[in-house]
């Protein structure tokens, strides 16, 4: 029988007092802010996972995957794992680098989005990681998932720059900003009013 994967996504889960505490932890949000060069970044979404043994895992991807270039450290995406994750089960595969192969460059205005064939033969290594472990990384860089043998939870979050952004990133944001505009600041925690609206 094949495995699945169940995902929530959207602002409700900052209703969960030890997911906003992640997210709106001030170190967290200074860090956002250095790697994105954005004072006030964009939380732009917030998601959680959960994979039910056995699952064959995720094909080697890149998150900016949209036919065009970004701006460098455009987004960067904190995942916050649940469960212990493995080379045997569930480890996040990462080809190191390869979010620079994403990026704008005025030294290389002949530079082309990488192709799917490129992605998926990169070399990639498998990162194990306990439970409780917090990383984060840029999110154009090249990633997958090894198969999972064991429950694999986690929760993500992605900050964005709001002026130095892809096109798609600006209709993604312009989307994103409409729908939280009805939602009552009451609801979401202070300290993440800044990073949320």
């Amino acid at each position: 029988m094949a495995g699945q994967r169940t995902r929530l996504a959207g602002a409700h889960l900052l209703n969960y007092p030890a997911i906003a505490a992640v997210f709106g932890h001030p170190d967290i949000l200074k860090l956002s802010a250095t790697l994105t060069g954005e004072p006030e970044p964009f939380l732009q979404e917030i998601v959680s996972n959960r994979y039910i043994p056995p699952h064959e895992g995720i094909k080697p991807h890149l998150d900016e995957d949209f036919g065009e270039l970004v701006p460098p450290f455009m987004r960067i995406t904190w995942a916050l794992f649940l469960d212990d994750i493995s080379a045997d089960s569930g480890a996040l595969l990462i080809s190191p680098g390869t979010h620079l192969r994403n990026y704008r460059s005025d030294a290389e205005p002949a530079k082309k989005s990488p192709t799917v064939e490129e992605v998926q033969g990169a070399p990639y290594e498998p990162i194990e990681l306990k439970a409780g472990t917090l990383i984060v990384r840029a999110s154009d860089v090249w990633h997958g998932v090894a198969p999972i043998r064991h429950l694999r939870r986690y929760i993500t979050g992605s900050h964005t720059s709001r002026t130095r952004i892809s096109n798609w990133m600006k209709e993604d944001l312009a989307r994103i900003k409409k729908e939280r505009s009805v939602v009552d600041p009451s609801t979401i925690p202070v300290i993440l009013h800044p990073s949320f609206y």
